[in-house]
């Protein structure tokens, strides 16, 4: 099956809908980290309306959009390439496997080098309370 974002085998979420995937290798079918992640550990998804608000700095919509664009056009690739990492699955396992999702889409270029700082700094702050 093929979702609309090209995803192979991804299945495709409506709102406030929970599901969990055919059981297939741990990556197969997402095409995020959070979603790598969560299928590996057997997790389902739950999308809702938003719970908070959040009060975000001054920034340019538009440079938002145009920083988003090369993550729709390369999402087949990125979704293959998130299948064929080796996701351990576990909660002592988490923030090693998030940093490999990581390291493979800055490695790549699918996003830029200064988000790996950025993750290892959460992973080491997150880790000093988990």
């Amino acid at each position: 099956r093929t979702s609309t974002t090209g995803c192979p085998s991804r299945p495709r979420a409506e709102s406030k809908t929970s599901y969990r995937p055919t059981p297939r290798t741990p990556a197969q079918s997402s095409c995020s980290p959070t979603l790598c992640i969560s299928w590996a550990n057997g997790w389902s998804i739950l999308y809702h309306d938003a719970t908070v608000w959040q009060e975000r700095n001054q920034h340019n919509l538009l440079k938002d959009f145009e920083d988003e664009i090369p993550g729709y056009l390369n999402n087949y690739k990125i979704c293959s390439e998130l299948a064929d990492l080796n996701i351990k699955g576990g909660k002592e396992n988490m923030l090693d496997d998030l940093l490999t999702c990581y390291d493979m889409l800055t490695g790549k270029g699918f996003v830029g080098k200064e988000e790996d700082v950025l993750v290892r700094t959460w992973c080491e702050d997150i880790s000093k309370v988990w």
